[in-house]
């Protein structure tokens, strides 16, 4: 097993491609077109591994729309276990900060889960019923309605 700690760092990323970080690009979009697809200007958090399994409590990644931090874990199987606050509009400057105050008691609603493989990652909100999010995501819902079950060939 490995174990250690360090830090990790970007700056001026285009990381919306990686399932783990773009999942919330289609959301974000849904809120309004382009939100979630802006170039994250800079991220980094610290991490620890105990027993292969990578711990971080403060990732952040910021964009010029949004900012994300990640508390949880990864594990050499590639597993996810996470809890990912949004905060929409933080680096609108004044503009984005008066936003965000306004919007203070919904900010939690934007906490969800992330659960899955780093490559097919699953997220849902915590506070948001499930319901809801199929009326704020139409398309999405009755696309999934209409999506034809896929059956495995047996060799």
């Amino acid at each position: 097993s490995w174990n250690g700690h360090g830090y990790a760092s970007i700056t001026n990323g285009l990381i919306w491609d990686i399932p783990v970080f773009g999942l919330f690009s289609d959301v974000l979009n849904e809120v309004s077109p382009g939100l979630g697809n802006s170039q994250a200007s800079r991220g980094g958090g610290t991490f620890t591994m105990t027993d292969s399994v990578i711990l971080t409590d403060d990732l952040e990644i910021a964009s010029p729309t949004f900012q994300m931090l990640y508390k949880g874990t990864i594990d050499f199987n590639r597993n996810l276990d996470a809890v990912v606050d949004m905060d929409i509009l933080k680096g609108w400057g004044d503009v984005g900060k008066a936003i965000n105050f306004a919007v203070t008691p919904l900010r939690r609603a934007f906490r969800c889960t992330v659960k899955g493989t780093f490559e097919k990652p699953e997220m849902e909100f915590i506070y948001i019923p499930k319901p809801v999010m199929m009326i704020m995501r139409p398309f999405k819902t009755i696309k999934g309605l209409f999506k034809p079950n896929k059956v495995e060939e047996v060799k």
